[in-house]
């Protein structure tokens, strides 16, 4: 096991970075990668970003969107939390294991973990991580995060707003959510986790993940054609009209044209990426 963590705060980067590790696990060993982001929303692979993200906030506040390789909901970062991935070999990986290895550590620290649905861990009935999974060729990815001390005012107001439309896009499962600070202020939950997974394990760092073909992958995870372009198809009623969604674009635009008048300053926001 390497457990490889970095200081760099660039979501796109460190996203990459997970896809670096997880083509190699097979081959040259399981990694536990730790990594923080400056403020971000990261969508799942299948989601809709007009839905789950409130666009016009996220946009006023300076927030990166992310959309990542793995399936399910949308996930607030900040340098509050704490993201972990564990990359191995598809044959090694065991989803049972790895959660009650979570739960087991951190109920050693003193902190009441319990699995819980959709793939997420909570303490006190409230979600401190969500998590989500990628199979690739020969490898798995089980990554999630960790509230630890994340503004959470600004999750929700990041997190509520969307779009009402209709799609066939993987929704959300909003849950109350919970600092583990503030369950148990001061605890080391990278120690946690590293006891949970790697407590053995060989530390690199930064600079061998300067060795990872990493670049040309977080220019794809900057795109507006991944974030947005991958979008699945989508319709959104507008005044009378419903404008039909495919690849991010509006496919019938001179039909709902005449009907833009009656949005308002707030939705016209929430449209901007719809209407560029």
């Amino acid at each position: 096991m390497f457990l490889v963590r970095t200081e760099n705060l660039d979501v796109h980067r460190n996203l990459a970075l997970e896809e670096c590790l997880l083509d190699r696990a097979a081959a040259h060993g399981p990694a536990l990668f730790l990594w923080r982001s400056a403020g971000a929303v990261v969508i799942g692979k299948n989601q809709n970003p007009w839905r789950e993200v409130n666009l016009a906030v996220l946009r006023a506040e300076g927030l990166a969107l992310a959309r990542r390789i793995s399936g399910g909901g949308t996930v607030f970062h900040d340098a509050g939390n704490l993201n972990y991935a564990l990359c191995l070999s598809r044959d090694s990986y065991d989803q049972d294991e790895v959660f009650d290895r979570l739960v087991r550590a951190f109920q050693r620290a003193g902190i009441p973990a319990a699995r819980g649905p959709h793939h997420g861990l909570l303490a006190a009935g409230r979600k401190f991580s969500g998590s989500a999974f990628c199979f690739r060729r020969h490898g798995a990815l089980h990554h999630g995060t960790l509230l630890i001390n994340a503004n959470l005012e600004r999750l929700q107001r990041t997190l509520t707003g969307g779009l009402g439309l209709t799609t066939r896009a993987i929704a959300s499962h909003p849950m109350p959510v919970v600092n583990l600070a503030e369950l148990q202020p001061g605890c080391d939950v990278e120690r946690i986790v590293i006891e949970a997974f790697a407590q053995d394990a060989e530390t690199v760092d930064d600079e061998f993940l300067e060795t990872l073909p990493w670049r040309e992958l977080a220019e794809r995870h900057r795109s507006w054609d991944w974030q947005f372009g991958h979008t699945p198809p989508f319709e959104v009623k507008i005044g009378n009209a419903v404008a039909r969604v495919e690849h991010g674009k509006i496919t019938n635009l001179p039909e709902i044209q005449p009907h833009l008048a009656v949005l308002s300053p707030a939705q016209r926001a929430q449209w901007e990426e719809l209407l560029r």
